[in-house]
């Protein structure tokens, strides 16, 4: 009885009549279930599950080739500026015109019906290259909009980590009921959530380092974490507040889900690896 009476002692700590949380598992510090913005049938994959990806890099790819031809389309007209090349010559023609006839006027050697034609032909050209110019913007503009509409159906990833699961395969339909293609970890910092009584809590604060157990395979090791939030909020009920600790993980020693304990020692007193 003797022996089992120091761990019957530890459950009791974490037990829910008490409420405190001190053992916990880690998690990734980031978890996104990154969706397809609009439905379609998947046309490409381009990572694999265990793949490292980097914020704004390609998962996946919808369907697209009509898409793709009115890009083609679009970017011709945008190029092309032989309406307004056109214009300005029918406007060149015009202002010549007006400035020809507008002396003569002056010396009587000119219609003035004729006049106010050549002034008001001038006028419409002007208007004809406004209006070319106006059309060229609005090509452009549509080679943006396919382009936004191409990057709906792109699928990247938000955030820099690895690709965990893949909830599609090539060919299959993303239907706005179910968008999520798939999920990518964080995992070079892990994220342990605990419980604490409120007389721990209020000793505590952000960036404070901290001592932890974590349990790696059949064993035990004690490690530093860093207090990322102090909830200002302590429940009525239990009479605890969370502490989120982050653990640095950059050579992927550790691995999410692993059990961890809270010790709260100062970050000094940690034996060092």
């Amino acid at each position: 009885m003797l022996k089992i009476f120091p761990v019957l002692a530890f459950a009791l700590l974490v037990t829910p009549c008490s409420a405190q949380v001190i053992d916990s598992f880690t998690e990734p510090v980031q978890q996104s279930n990154v969706a397809a913005a609009e439905s379609g049938v998947i046309d490409s994959i381009v990572v694999t599950e265990g793949q490292t990806v980097r914020r704004g890099d390609t998962l996946a790819m919808l369907d697209h080739d009509a898409l793709r031809q009115s890009l083609r389309i679009a970017e011709l007209r945008a190029k092309s500026t032989s309406e307004i090349r056109s214009a300005e010559a029918t406007l060149r023609i015009r202002k010549t015109r007006r400035d020809t006839l507008e002396p003569l006027l002056e010396k009587g050697h000119a219609n003035p019906a004729e006049v106010e034609e050549a002034v008001v032909e001038h006028e419409i050209a002007m208007s004809d290259v406004e209006i070319a110019r106006e059309k060229h913007a609005e090509y452009r503009l549509e080679v943006d909009r396919i382009k936004a509409q191409i990057k709906a159906r792109t699928i990247a990833s938000p955030i820099d980590g690895v690709v965990s699961e893949l909830h599609y395969r090539l060919g299959e339909y993303v239907s706005t009921a179910k968008p999520q293609f798939a999920t990518v970890v964080q995992l070079d910092q892990l994220l342990v959530r605990f419980y604490l009584f409120e007389d721990t809590v209020v000793q505590l604060a952000k960036d404070q380092q901290v001592s932890l157990v974590l349990r790696v395979g059949d064993r035990q090791q004690q490690i530093a974490g860093t207090i990322r939030f102090v909830s200002p909020v302590t429940d009525a009920d239990s009479g605890t507040a969370r502490v989120d600790v982050v653990i640095d993980n950059a050579p992927g020693n550790y691995r999410s889900g692993s059990r961890c304990r809270w010790i709260g020692l100062p970050a000094a007193k940690v034996a060092r690896r």
